[in-house]
């Protein structure tokens, strides 16, 4: 009996794939950052691996160390987290320039370095005004829910004679302020355009010197505490959206082991965020693979201390949640608007949910006005469910004919409170009985 191979008429493959349309998620981020290339077109990852491929990156070389975006793209997707795959899907834009050294993309494996060591400082790798208002610009057609810049914003302090994101050119040196007006520029553009989307902020390592400050106590030398706080008051009262930020971080953190600095635990924390509903706040909550605070950089929540200041002002701070286990947690997640970071992802995804540029866009009749409230009540009742009933009610009210092509229908949205912090009064008093007189009765039968 002659035996011949079998020709197989079906392939079977195992694969795991992210499931990218999980309702009440807003998992998909844009990145602003430096990779090892002068390439600045826009790309769009649903990996790490992808990320890697595109920009010739190879893990833990140069061509990883050396460059910002490769790094937050790791912590964004979690790439080390067993229990946590970061963000659905990642928009990268790029703002290395055309002076890219050849010799700083070296993808030879630096076997003796961690997550620890210090990206080299190559100028061309650094974020400037022009570049970051280039990035926001290309950022702002983008489907995101969320935006992450990697590259250090202190280096985009405009310069003399750069010219503003409202075309003035600088008669002198600006200073960070300059930097935060341009970005929540963009937050109020995109949230008018009905595409809102927020900021997670990373603040680097500020001058700890508080010699002329009131401020004193523990641990507020980690930081510029009251620097640190007059920033976030200040993005807060230029972003008209109170939409703006989802958090605000200034601690290294130990991830599975090892030091990373500011820029990557906050990306590791965003990334983390992103797997989380809507409406669900970050107070308390365990962040995986955070294995610990490097030492002497804990903040303390005493009265004066740096981790009450800074939470009060908005500024996330991770603490311990279980010593014994080795667990962390972020201590309050209110942002410097006053809202939990539960509310900004709430109303931002509600917002995109409405979708009603598209809707306008599907044909060049007269959309009708009711069919537009109708769709946004369904939206608005969907996104309830999904916020863990977070909004507890949205009226729609009479629309207003402004132009032939114009019309404003106003919306109100209730939503619930969120308790980050107890504080609870005791009133003690000793009563003196020394002169008590023993009182007794009987029944009588």
């Amino acid at each position: 009996m002659t035996t011949r191979d079998i020709n197989t008429r079906v392939e079977i493959t195992n694969e795991t794939v992210k499931d990218l349309s999980t309702p009440g998620e807003a998992g998909n981020f844009g990145l602003i950052g430096a990779f090892p290339t002068i390439n600045k077109d826009v790309y769009c990852f649903n990996s790490v691996e992808e990320v890697y491929d595109k920009y010739g990156v190879v893990l833990k070389s140069n061509s990883w160390y050396n460059f910002d975006g490769p790094r937050a793209s790791h912590y964004l997707f979690h790439e080390d987290t067993e229990d946590c795959e970061g963000v659905n899907r990642l928009t990268v834009i790029n703002i290395t320039d055309g002076t890219l050294p050849a010799a700083n993309i070296s993808t030879t494996v630096e076997t003796n370095k961690d997550y620890s060591t210090a990206a080299a400082e190559i100028d061309a790798t650094k974020l400037s005004y022009s570049s970051l208002k280039n990035a926001l610009i290309k950022l702002s057609d983008e489907d995101i829910d969320a935006f992450f810049i990697s590259s250090d914003i202190r280096n985009a302090i405009p310069k003399k004679d750069d010219v503003s994101f409202k075309g003035t050119t600088f008669s002198s040196a600006g200073n960070i302020n300059d930097v935060y007006d341009m970005i929540a520029y963009y937050e109020n553009n995109v949230f008018s355009i009905q595409k809102p989307c927020y900021w997670i902020n990373w603040l680097n390592k500020l001058p700890g010197s508080n010699a002329n400050s009131s401020v004193t106590g523990i641990n507020t030398n980690l930081v510029d505490v009251p620097g640190v706080k007059s920033e976030a008051e200040y993005y807060n009262s230029i972003d008209k959206t109170n939409i703006g930020t989802a958090g605000w971080y200034c601690q290294p953190l130990e991830i599975h082991g090892a030091t990373v600095n500011r820029m990557e635990a906050a990306a590791h924390i965003a990334g983390f965020m992103a797997t989380q509903g809507i409406g669900t706040s970050l107070t308390n909550k365990v962040i995986p693979g955070v294995t610990g605070i490097p030492e002497g950089q804990e903040m303390f929540f005493g009265k004066g201390d740096a981790g009450e200041i800074l939470m009060n002002a908005g500024i996330q701070v991770v603490k311990p949640y279980n010593r014994n286990d080795g667990t962390f947690c972020i201590k309050n997640s209110i942002q410097p608007c006053g809202f939990d970071v539960a509310h900004v992802r709430t109303i931002a995804y509600l917002l995109r949910q409405y979708d009603l540029i598209s809707t306008i866009g599907q044909t060049n009749d007269n959309v009708p006005v009711e069919a537009l409230k109708a769709q946004i009540k369904s939206k608005s009742e969907e996104v309830r469910k999904l916020s863990n009933r977070l909004i507890t009610e949205v009226t729609i009210g009479k629309e207003k004919i402004l132009s032939p092509w114009k019309i404003y229908i106003p919306i109100r949205i209730k939503m619930r409170g969120i308790i980050n912090v107890v504080k609870l009064g005791v009133s003690m008093e000793i009563i003196d009985e020394s002169n008590a007189v023993e009182v007794s009765s009987s029944i009588e039968s």
